[in-house]
């Protein structure tokens, strides 16, 4: 369940940090970018999600490395698969980056609030 919650979580905030970038493409540009980006969040959050739980039983700094190691690389696959799309190479790598920055912090946040509050009550 809150690895479908995350999935959901990181599709839809990551797909408003792009929507504040629109203006800088045209509409065809947009639409691919949007619709690219719906199934490579998909694969790149479950993998993540998935590959980190196999790290919990080694502690917290090794979990803390691989969540860092395997979101910088999320980072990177994202930053290529929108530069492949967008021309402006730049840009391509600052939405990657502030995309998924912020789709960790309020997905955390968000995922935290619901755990704690709504599942397990208060």
């Amino acid at each position: 369940m809150d690895k479908v919650l995350a999935c959901i979580l990181t599709v839809v905030i990551e797909a408003a940090v792009m929507v504040c970038f629109r203006k800088n493409f045209s509409k065809e540009t947009f639409a691919v970018l949007i619709i690219s980006s719906i199934p490579l969040n998909i694969e790149t959050n479950l993998g993540i999600n998935f590959l980190l739980e196999s790290f919990i039983p080694f502690g917290f700094w090794i979990y803390l490395a691989m969540l860092l190691i395997l979101e910088t690389l999320v980072v990177l696959i994202e930053g290529f698969t929108y530069q492949a799309i967008i021309r402006e190479k730049r840009l391509a790598w600052k939405i990657s980056f502030i995309s998924n920055l912020a789709s960790f912090v309020i997905g955390s946040l968000v995922l935290y609030i619901l755990l704690k509050f709504v599942f397990t009550g208060w």
